[in-house]
């Protein structure tokens, strides 16, 4: 059986976040179309902004990262 455990949020974990949010977004009908260039920067202003919403309205709340098989 596969383990299963949480482990907070960091800022070094930037990348990996927004990495999982392009691949969300990516084949969006509309922006799959873009130029490379123009898709990454829209994306990365994106996920700022998410990024930035959710720590200024959520100050108590907890973010997550879900591991599997590894440990915290």
């Amino acid at each position: 059986m596969k383990e299963i455990s949480f482990r907070r949020t960091t800022e070094s974990d930037l990348d990996f976040l927004y990495a999982v949010y392009r691949s969300t977004r990516i084949n969006e009908p509309g922006i799959s179309t873009w130029e490379e260039s123009e898709l990454e920067t829209f994306l990365q202003h994106q996920f700022n902004l998410q990024h930035k919403q959710y720590m200024a309205n959520y100050p108590e709340g907890e973010f997550s990262i879900i591991l599997v098989d590894e440990d915290s």
